[in-house]
């Protein structure tokens, strides 16, 4: 059965159980990673709560889940989305000191998002961009997130200047990056990525957040990380993008033949390793000790 057929069917035996008419929508996600949307219509409500096709459907492929386990669990995943979007929206959107104290940053590809940037708030920096986001309680499926977007702004009556300033002194208070060699943090994706690539792995750190959720910005807001760890190391450092969750650091000096194979290596990991919606460049950086900032090696 194709994803499209089984999201018909999804969408009909779940408006059939609760008489309410049901929505499948497409949603623009990281990387122009489109998901199936699919939500209920209840009525009286101007919100509504949605989970995504793509997680029942491999379930339902292999067998995991019957149908009508996954029509309760979408049905259960809605009701339990519109009880904390009833309870939390509206005070969020229309409190702007609600959402200040609880905004964040990610860092994603500039060029391959850029119809979602279109609407979405946003700093370029080098080929990637800084988006902004207030967590939340609204929706498991998201870890509780909500991107902002030019729109918001408007409705709170707060500039572009004066978020961007909130949001990153915000980060500057929250900063938790950590630094942990590569074979400790992820030992079995180590064992893979070496067989790939040998000894090129050796020497490898890993910097993210505590988290491991969107941490590549640390490579952004972390510099004073980023610093110790150079002057601990006595070397500058080649920041390698793994994804938008972490960045590897490779304490080297400036080489060019060193850049050009990492920057093959970083592409052939995408490629073979990072889910699409997770890439976050095809290209690497490189932090100077002398000058104290992140920029594309060239």
């Amino acid at each position: 059965m194709e994803k499209t057929e089984f999201a018909e069917l999804l969408r009909n035996e779940v408006e059939s159980k609760t008489g309410k008419e049901v929505r499948l929508t497409k949603v623009l996600k990281n990387n122009d990673v489109t998901l199936t949307g699919i939500s209920i219509i209840y009525p009286n409500s101007n919100v509504t709560a949605t989970t995504y096709v793509e997680y029942y459907f491999n379930s339902y492929q292999r067998g995991d889940k019957t149908l009508e386990e996954i029509v309760n669990k979408v049905i259960e995943a809605c009701e339990n989305g519109m009880k904390d979007v009833q309870k939390d929206l509206m005070k969020f959107f229309l409190n702007y000191d609600l959402v200040k104290c609880r905004l964040g940053c990610r860092l994603i590809n500039y060029e391959r998002n850029k119809e979602m940037l279109q609407h979405v708030l946003h700093k370029r920096v080098m080929d990637l961009a800084v988006v902004y986001q207030c967590t939340t309680n609204i929706t498991p499926i998201d870890k509780g997130s909500i991107m902002i977007e030019n729109k918001h702004l408007e409705a709170w009556g707060v500039s572009e200047e004066q978020f961007i300033s909130d949001a990153e002194e915000n980060m500057k208070r929250r900063l938790d990056p950590v630094i942990i060699p590569m074979e400790e943090i992820t030992p079995s994706i180590y064992i893979i990525l070496h067989r790939e690539f040998g000894n090129d792995l050796v020497g490898m750190y890993v910097m993210s957040n505590w988290e491991h959720n969107y941490g590549a910005v640390e490579m952004i807001y972390g510099t004073s990380t980023l610093k110790e760890f150079a002057d601990k190391m006595e070397s500058d450092l080649y920041v390698l993008p793994c994804s938008v969750h972490e960045v590897i650091l490779i304490p080297l000096e400036y080489d060019e033949e060193i850049v050009k194979r990492y920057n093959q290596m970083v592409r052939e990991i995408n490629n073979l390793y990072v889910e699409p919606e997770e890439v976050l460049s095809d290209h690497i950086y490189f932090y100077s000790r002398e000058e104290g900032s992140v920029r594309l090696a060239e």
